[in-house]
């Protein structure tokens, strides 16, 4: 009996040591949706972790970030943010209301929108600029384009809609969009761009994303496999960044399409099949290791941050910096982790060496760094 209580014991001991040294090693990002958990193979966890470890030696660490204050965040989800105008501007897409903020004193300044069947009013807003004192939104539930003074909202604009219906978009000019469209009648899925003025309601000819990017033009799903979203600078540079694929598109301030690019890493896009569950169809990308790019912009550079979990990695993420007007890679810098939680977006204001960045843990912590 007794050595049977002394293996019982030992046992126990071991389970708890092996679960805390998995816990200890194994960073797990709080952000990530339970659906996104997915169950790897040890060899695609090898491959990961190899590839991750090769690019470390390719990469250029020239600066680094240093903490300069945190706070903890409290007026909604940061889904979409901008630096204009010496103020940051948050999109939260639980209200749909866009707000600008003084993250110095954690206040809001004033709010925009919100969910509502009014002319200054959003269903689902997925993109939104502010060019001098008027907002633009894209709402993509009622496939419209709306501007609107910052002092009045109600006072709008134009609130026009859009033909054929979009995913997301980019301003271009007070009255242009550079809007991503998916088209429905390519069985793969293929999507395209096109500007669109606002007024004259004029759609320019439109560009298939799989001619552009030159991707295998034979693969399913390439609307899931690429989906992503826009970011603009303040000289009107806007790239169009894929969340799940190391690949990037570069357009010029009237919407031309420039180049396509990719990621130091890069990463390949993740293969898509169907999968009929009762009367649903599930997506299945393989392979899944929950990987979500996003970025920021400044008048000469794209920071691209790599929402990538590796297992016994690094604890850190990186973020990769790109020439604008070429898209050739030229160093990186370091992303510490809060609280055990990775960071979830990021914000450069303007061409100061000042980040913004949010992290999903518990807190919604948001840390300003200087980089040096």
């Amino acid at each position: 009996m007794k050595k049977n209580i002394t293996k019982f014991l030992f046992l126990s001991l071991g389970i708890i040591c092996f679960s805390f040294y998995v816990w200890s090693n194994c960073e797990v990002p709080s952000f990530y949706d339970k659906t996104n958990y997915v169950e790897v193979k040890k060899e695609e966890i090898s491959k990961e972790v190899k590839a991750h470890a090769g690019i470390k030696k390719k990469r250029l660490f020239l600066k680094t970030l240093k903490k300069k204050k945190s706070w903890s965040f409290y007026s909604g989800d940061v889904f979409r943010w901008l630096y204009r105008n010496e103020t940051i501007y948050v999109l939260d897409d639980i209200s749909h209301t866009v707000f600008s903020y003084d993250f110095e004193k954690n206040k809001v300044i004033k709010k925009y929108g919100g969910r509502g069947g009014a002319p200054w009013e959003n269903v689902r807003v997925f993109s939104f600029d502010v060019i001098g004192d008027y907002l633009y939104t894209l709402d993509n539930a009622k496939s419209e384009v709306r501007k609107v003074p910052l002092q009045n909202e109600t006072k709008v604009v134009y609130a026009e809609h859009v033909d054929p219906s979009f995913w997301t978009g980019s301003f271009i000019a007070p009255n242009s969009f550079l809007i991503l469209s998916e088209d429905h009648k390519n069985k793969n899925g293929d999507f395209f761009f096109f500007r669109y003025d606002a007024g004259s309601k004029k759609v320019h000819k439109k560009k298939s994303f799989a001619n552009i990017s030159q991707v295998n033009n034979d693969d399913k799903y390439l609307n899931i496999a690429y989906e992503g979203n826009f970011w603009r600078n303040t000289n009107g540079d806007i790239v169009y960044l894929c969340s799940k694929a190391g690949l990037f598109l570069i357009f010029d301030n009237n919407g031309n399409f420039v180049g396509k690019f990719t990621t130091i890493d890069n990463t390949k896009a993740p293969k898509v099949t169907e999968k009929h569950v009762g009367d649903y169809i599930v997506y299945i990308k393989k392979p899944d290791v929950a990987i979500n790019y996003t970025a920021t912009m400044d008048s000469n550079n794209l920071y691209i941050l790599s929402l990538k979990r590796f297992i016994r990695g690094s604890k850190n993420l990186v973020i990769d910096v790109y020439a604008v007007n070429d898209g050739k890679y030229k160093y990186s810098m370091e992303v510490p982790n809060v609280n055990r939680c990775l960071p979830k977006r990021i914000l450069k204001a303007g061409d100061k060496n000042i980040f913004y960045i949010v992290y999903n843990d518990e807190d919604m912590s948001i840390v300003k760094y200087e980089s040096k």
